[in-house]
């Protein structure tokens, strides 16, 4: 895990941190007194979570999500290698995903659930 707080680090681009610098500045020059920036908002990014992981055969890396509502828990295998995952639903009619490892989405029984 690691140790550093990510509220604690700006992540804003050089250039706007720039214009954010020459704004300020501008005001001081125009009006004789200066102003704080105002407070960047926080960015809004993807939420991460913790998930344990188990190693199937030294092939797949499988966890469990819950997914709709209400709550399914499902089984997801996560490629490690791209950036890709894989939910088995019931829309899947396949023999291989018929398998011991994986419970299918029923989407038929979320209300969440849309195309």
């Amino acid at each position: 895990e690691c140790g550093i707080d990510a509220d604690s680090v700006d992540m804003s681009p050089p250039s706007e941190l720039k214009a954010q610098v020459g704004e300020s500045e501008k005001k001081a020059i125009s009006t004789g007194k200066t102003e704080e920036p105002a407070p960047k908002k926080k960015e809004e990014g993807p939420k991460m979570i913790e998930i344990d992981l188990q190693n199937i055969n030294g092939e797949q890396y499988v966890g469990r999500l819950w997914f709709g509502n209400p709550a399914q828990p499902v089984t997801v295998q996560f490629d490690t290698g791209s950036s890709a995952s894989y939910l088995v639903t019931e829309a899947c009619k396949s023999t291989s995903c018929d398998s011991q490892n994986f419970q299918k989405y029923m989407s038929s029984k979320s209300s969440y659930f849309q195309l």
